[in-house]
């Protein structure tokens, strides 16, 4: 497999991509080009290193779930399958798949978010990512840990939809973990996917 096997490896993948892309929007890309905040309120000291911190669970917990896709694949479980792609046809299959993966991450991130705003959700699981009033790039997985595992149900969930190479699965989620790096990716595919529901 091209980016390893096993939960240490998923975890180092997950961590790695996630804390290097945080730490890059928050300490480099702001003395290079002006950033607009999302919020003008200034953050609160420790604000930063809380989130950072706050962002290990859910990070675990999809190194987890990246091990759990693994295990499927090895069972024979789902529609996930692997080898090379080398032909026009299953190439074009990769972009179909990429395109049809965001349609539906921002649908169920839309729902699952709208869930989560239901009171007793809110009160005692989401209530933790909105202590961050202003965003830094280490909030986007500064969440509870239930949080996370319905947030990140969707990476098991596809895996039973539609066949779906096993590196673009790990790729694609790998992606996932950035976008929403105190800001909205400029360059997403389907930028409200709700709107067709």
């Amino acid at each position: 497999m091209l980016f390893g096997r096993g939960f240490w490896a998923a975890l180092w993948q997950c961590a790695s991509v996630y804390y290097a892309c945080a730490a890059l929007l928050h300490f480099v890309v702001p003395q290079i080009f002006p950033v607009r905040r999302i919020q003008s309120a200034e953050r609160k000291r420790g604000e930063v290193e809380r989130d950072a911190f706050c962002s290990l669970g859910p990070i675990i917990l999809k190194a987890g779930i990246w091990t759990i896709v693994e295990v499927l694949h090895d069972r024979g479980l789902g529609k996930l399958y692997d080898g090379p792609v080398n032909s026009l046809l299953g190439i074009s299959y990769l972009l179909f798949v990429i395109l049809l993966l965001d349609v539906l991450h921002d649908t169920w991130f839309y729902w699952t978010h709208r869930l989560l705003h239901w009171k007793p959700l809110y009160t005692h699981v989401h209530y933790m990512h909105h202590r961050s009033r202003s965003p830094t790039a280490f909030t986007g997985y500064s969440f509870h840990i239930i949080e996370a595992a319905i947030v990140f149900a969707n990476e098991i969930i596809v895996c039973f939809l539609f066949p779906i190479h096993v590196e673009l699965h790990r790729a694609y989620h790998m992606v996932t973990s950035i976008i929403h790096q105190g800001g909205e990716a400029p360059l997403k595919t389907c930028t409200s996917a709700a709107s067709f529901v």
